[in-house]
């Protein structure tokens, strides 16, 4: 257990030499601003001589349009930092340094994996006390909700960090962002905008085959219940999350199966120890 703490140590100081560290501080800057223009929606609508429950309406809409930005830079953030950081390892020669300790290729994965995950719960820790005082005028968050609100943002990261990290372990970055970004959102709409031109039958079998497809990639974005954790439930059949959240967890355990199994061939190069 100790020496995976300081194998984990080693990798959060190398997000931090490379300023990943930094796109914390911007979180802290944006649920700032955020804060700014809500207060700032409220007093202009008092200004103007609205009634205090309409200067609260207006400013709680505007809380929950700046919400959904935030979640949507929170993806950015995970797709980005989870397919760094073993790619980053191997090319400066931190994973062959580890291996030659007698450090197996799995220990030396679950540690980078384990500073990715403290990396995550702090960036969302501060987007969550962030959200919290921005809306402590417009709609406070109770106890419980501020315990447990978290969570519904939290562990959806975790699961898409594991999907993206998984595949980066034997594949470089922009491999990965084109897996997983390209082919769903890019690749996969664009076939099915085109089946039109195709004759009838064919493009019954080309929809079955992307329908296929589709389902190979996880839709965390669409299980994310954040800030409160009953959010998702109060707005859509809670039959319908579940479904949504099992094929999120069975897709990613696909590309976690993957990816593991292509790192387990993957030719991490020389085990001599080097500066």
């Amino acid at each position: 257990m100790g020496g995976l703490r300081a194998l984990s140590g080693l990798f959060l100081r190398q997000l931090e030499h490379r300023k990943s560290l930094w796109l914390i501080v911007g979180l802290v800057a944006v649920m700032i601003l955020v804060g700014y223009f809500v207060d700032r929606s409220m007093q202009t609508a008092l200004e103007q001589g609205e009634s205090y429950d309409v200067a609260t309406r207006r400013a709680r809409t505007a809380l929950s349009s700046y919400t959904e930005q935030v979640k949507g830079y929170a993806v950015a953030l995970v797709m980005l930092t989870a397919a760094l950081i073993a790619p980053a390892a191997r090319r400066d020669g931190t994973a062959q340094f580890v291996m030659g300790l007698s450090v197996s290729r799995y220990r030396l994965a679950a540690a980078q994996a384990t500073a990715l995950a403290l990396f995550l719960a702090a960036a969302v820790f501060v987007m969550h006390c962030g959200y919290a005082i921005a809306a402590r005028k417009v709609d406070p968050l109770t106890p419980l909700e501020l315990a447990l609100g978290w969570v519904g943002l939290l562990v959806p990261l975790l699961l898409m960090a594991a999907t993206v990290f998984s595949l980066s372990l034997s594949k470089p970055a922009a491999v990965s962002w084109i897996v997983l970004l390209g082919l769903p959102y890019l690749a996969l709409p664009l076939a099915e905008a085109l089946m039109s031109q195709f004759p009838e039958r064919t493009t019954v079998r080309l929809e079955y085959l992307v329908d296929n497809l589709q389902m190979l990639f996880p839709s965390h974005q669409d299980v994310v219940v954040w800030p409160r954790l009953s959010l998702g439930l109060a707005t859509s059949p809670a039959a319908h999350w579940g479904l949504e959240w099992t094929h999120a967890c069975l897709a990613s355990l696909f590309w976690v199966a993957l990816g593991l199994w292509m790192y387990r061939n993957l030719d991490l190069g020389s085990r001599t120890p080097t500066r």
